[in-house]
């Protein structure tokens, strides 16, 4: 379950008064998710993945179609890029090719029709 900031405004103000595990257990959610979101500044989004890995992971799985997430990150750590191969795998999903069959049909594409 999602939380939006009002919930998270009516979880502090139940902390307030409940405590942080009577709060919790209220809305359903897990403890740490709180002290997460307290130690949070509120408003800053959560820092993203650079746009020289996204280009870097495009590359490769056009590169390398058969390569994983895993075979992937691992790769990219020879670049001094440090990428979780979930991570690598939540770029390759927003960019339709999450799956080695997107990969290879991407791949015949781009032989058949080469740019430049």
């Amino acid at each position: 379950m999602r939380h939006n900031g009002h919930d998270r405004d009516s979880i502090a103000h139940d902390v307030a008064h409940l405590g942080v595990t009577e709060a919790c257990r209220r809305h359903g959610i897990h403890r740490s998710t709180w002290y997460r979101w307290e130690a949070a500044p509120s408003g800053v989004p959560p820092p993203s993945t650079r746009t020289s890995v996204h280009e870097a992971i495009a590359r490769l799985a056009c590169e390398y179609p058969t390569w994983g997430c895993d075979r992937i990150a691992y790769f990219l750590s020879f670049d001094h890029m440090k990428v979780s191969s979930p991570t690598v795998q939540k770029i390759l999903i927003e960019l339709g090719l999450g799956r080695k069959e997107q990969r290879l049909e991407h791949a015949r594409l781009r032989s058949l029709h080469p740019s430049g």
